[in-house]
């Protein structure tokens, strides 16, 4: 039985503490206009306390805290449903070090338990909270 010699690769290898973001929903959908959806991350080698920004399309949220998370968020009735949208985490105090999330599309709500739309109508704000 011949024995293979076996070297060091020639390139380096990736390091395995990279600062990693993972977006893992909102999904593809479509998701209704006045709905409440959630986006969810987690990382690799960030501390649990680093704070985080999430982002749906230019529709900025507050800060929530990293390692692994859930910020809900209601999709408005000013929202266009011919736009693709998508979830944007970002740590804080070095936006480089992000993760998108998948596009989704919306569909109106009629017809799918949320109602007529009002005049009126303003959304409840949960993108605005702090976790």
């Amino acid at each position: 039985m011949d024995r293979k010699e076996y070297h060091k690769p020639s390139k380096q290898m990736p390091r395995h503490d990279k600062q990693e973001i993972h977006v893992s929903a909102p999904g593809a959908g479509p998701w209704a206009v006045g709905s409440t959806q959630a986006c969810s991350w987690w990382s690799n080698n960030i501390k649990s306390d680093a704070k985080v920004v999430v982002e749906i399309k230019s529709t900025s949220s507050d800060k929530a805290e990293c390692g692994t998370g859930t910020l809900m968020f209601k999709i408005g009735s000013d929202w266009d449903t011919s736009e693709s949208y998508y979830a944007y985490v970002y740590l804080k105090e070095d936006e480089t070090c992000h993760g998108k999330g998948g596009e989704f599309k919306l569909i109106g709500s009629y017809g799918y338990g949320y109602g007529e739309k009002k005049d009126d109508y303003k959304s409840d704000d949960y993108s605005k909270k702090t976790y």
